[in-house]
């Protein structure tokens, strides 16, 4: 349940964060409603924009904040290898399925889900003919785009 909404400005425009006590929900391209204001900061809204500030100068650390994205157990289970991909690198729809032992459109499905982008990687899920492939946040397959190129990086094979 979120309890605390922030606004972040970013390179790619506003994001939206939505926490709980403890951890991150939520990062949206889209605005979040909460029905109470918040008067203070969220605790965790600082370790946020540091790394958001850190990952738009190009360094691209893992995410130390606590996350706790809301969904099915295989959907954490997708994120969770999803989260071990490098910056710079990135993994097919039909490679992560494979190690997955589901399929590539389950595993677009949970892309698509995602609570998390940029903190939990989705926009490193590429379709097997090398094209972007969706993107749920931002402006879509632009937003991904930029994404990948301001990485740099190359096919991930673990």
């Amino acid at each position: 349940m979120i309890q605390a909404i922030s606004q972040i400005t970013t390179p790619l425009g506003p994001l939206w964060a939505g926490f709980s006590h403890h951890a991150l929900i939520i990062l949206s391209f889209k605005p979040l409603q909460h029905p109470i204001p918040n008067n203070n900061p969220h605790p965790l809204e600082y370790p946020l924009n540091h790394w958001l500030e850190r990952y738009f100068t190009r360094y691209f650390d893992p995410p130390t904040l606590p996350l706790a994205p809301q969904g099915t157990a295989f959907q954490q289970k997708i994120w969770g290898e999803v989260s071990k991909i490098p910056a710079g690198k990135w993994l097919t729809y039909g490679a992560l399925a494979k190690q997955s032992n589901t399929a590539p459109r389950a595993i677009g499905q949970a892309m698509a889900a995602n609570p998390i982008p940029l903190l939990i990687p989705c926009h490193r899920i590429i379709a097997k003919n090398g094209k972007i492939g969706g993107y749920s946040g931002g402006d879509g397959e632009k937003t991904k785009h930029w994404l990948l190129q301001w990485e740099g990086g190359e096919l991930y094979v673990e």
